[in-house]
């Protein structure tokens, strides 16, 4: 009798597991750290740092998404788990590039600032502008004071920024020569 029982007991708890594992319930606390580390990726610019990152993690994202509308619960458990790694991944990628790319920024700025006294000089030195030319010339050095002031505040948060404001003024240091 005590076998019977045994038996009985095992192939209850057998039954039982193979049920309930197909009704569990909805990974909602790993599926919101996923959205949350993608979110973070891209508020810090991983769209314009670590595009290919982030893009696996979207992918990743909506991956589960379509699991969780299947109810394969599981399933998109481990792939909600794998988004929020990529986010975290997109999000660290950022920082690391932001930091490689200051120091080349910070030296395409001084290069700029020694073409800008250069080009200040010769005009100043020309004194052959017309009143047009010296009106333009002064609308322009005002934008070139602003852009670089930009460029220079953007090196810490931004430097892609940075660099596209350097364009700016080389595009108009480069119209004056």
């Amino acid at each position: 009798m005590k076998l019977s029982r045994l038996r009985f007991s095992a192939l209850g708890a057998l039954i039982l597991g193979l049920t309930s594992r197909g009704y569990a319930s909805p990974p909602e606390a790993e599926k919101k750290a996923a959205e949350e580390a993608v979110a973070r990726a891209r508020m810090f610019g991983a769209d314009k740092y670590a595009a290919k990152q982030l893009a696996a993690a979207v992918e990743e994202l909506q991956a589960a998404e379509a699991k969780m509308v299947a109810k394969k619960y599981a399933a998109a458990q481990r792939t909600y788990l794998s988004a929020k790694e990529a986010g975290l991944k997109a999000a660290k990628t950022v920082d690391a590039v932001r930091t490689a790319m200051t120091p080349e920024i910070e030296q395409q700025l001084a290069d700029v600032v020694k073409q800008w006294k250069h080009v200040e000089g010769e005009i100043k030195a020309e004194k052959t502008l017309t009143v047009v030319q010296q009106r333009a010339w002064e609308v322009d050095t005002k934008r070139i004071t602003a852009t670089l002031r930009e460029a220079m505040a953007s090196l810490d948060d931004d430097p892609a920024r940075g660099r596209e404001r350097l364009a700016v003024v080389t595009a108009l240091l480069d119209s004056w020569r």
